[in-house]
């Protein structure tokens, strides 16, 4: 399924800061309708783990 291509690009270019499963779930569940472009954070800003608690 070629869906999940940018979550595994975001995941290599972001490492262990992205949440690439919950990303590629997300994808398949829309339909690939929701799609991330790792150049653009808003569409994969909620895939990426914090790093610190508020």
């Amino acid at each position: 399924m070629h869906l999940n291509i940018n979550c595994v690009q975001c995941k290599q270019m972001y490492g262990p800061h992205f949440e690439g499963k919950i990303c590629g779930d997300t994808c398949v569940a829309s339909y690939g309708r929701l799609i991330p472009d790792c150049n653009n954070p808003g569409t994969f800003n909620g895939y990426l783990k914090r790093l610190y608690r508020k």
